[in-house]
């Protein structure tokens, strides 16, 4: 398989209604989001691997995700023909992906990438940083399509919190 070209999106699961209208609302205000809330998480993105699980995202990352790398982060659902936008990473090292949701339909879609390796180095440097961050522990790099990973200088940090949808909600609904 070519990193080139993106395997086209296929449809995997049942839709989701509720979580295609939320990413739905991120995408028409993902310049506003990536500018005056960047930081905001969105619950249920990231990272999921057998060797690394992080995240989740934040609005910036997505916004940087779907502007910055289009052609791997972005699509048409191949059910209905709208708006495809991948929100998760996952995989091992040599089969991994990125799956996302049909912003018209609903659909949970996914697209083949190769090993994780190859696609957390599609990810634009900012989701990167932001969702290397939430790793307990361990610095991570991308080289080279290698993913390098190693103790942490500063020793073992507390795993991520769990996060709520209030704060990003209540910021979209101040947009709608």
């Amino acid at each position: 398989m070519s990193i080139v070209t993106p395997a086209p999106w296929e449809a995997y699961a049942l839709p989701d209604h509720q979580l295609a209208t939320i990413f739905a609302a991120i995408d028409r205000h993902a310049a506003m989001l990536r500018r005056d809330h960047p930081d905001l998480v969105v619950p249920g993105t990231g990272c999921r691997g057998q060797h690394l699980s992080a995240g989740p995202f934040t609005v910036g990352a997505l916004a940087a995700m779907w502007q910055d790398a289009p052609a791997w982060f972005t699509g048409s659902c191949p059910v209905c023909g709208g708006a495809a936008r991948g929100t998760h990473v996952s995989g091992m090292l040599a089969s991994g992906g990125i799956t996302g949701w049909c912003l018209s339909c609903g659909m949970a879609l996914k697209r083949f990438v190769g090993g994780l390796p190859r696609v957390l180095a599609l990810l634009p440097e900012e989701a990167r940083e932001q969702l290397f961050s939430t790793v307990p522990g361990l610095e991570i790099e991308v080289d080279g399509g290698l993913l390098i990973t190693r103790p942490a200088e500063g020793g073992w940090r507390p795993p991520v919190p769990e996060v709520s949808w209030e704060p990003l909600l209540g910021v979209l609904a101040r947009e709608e």
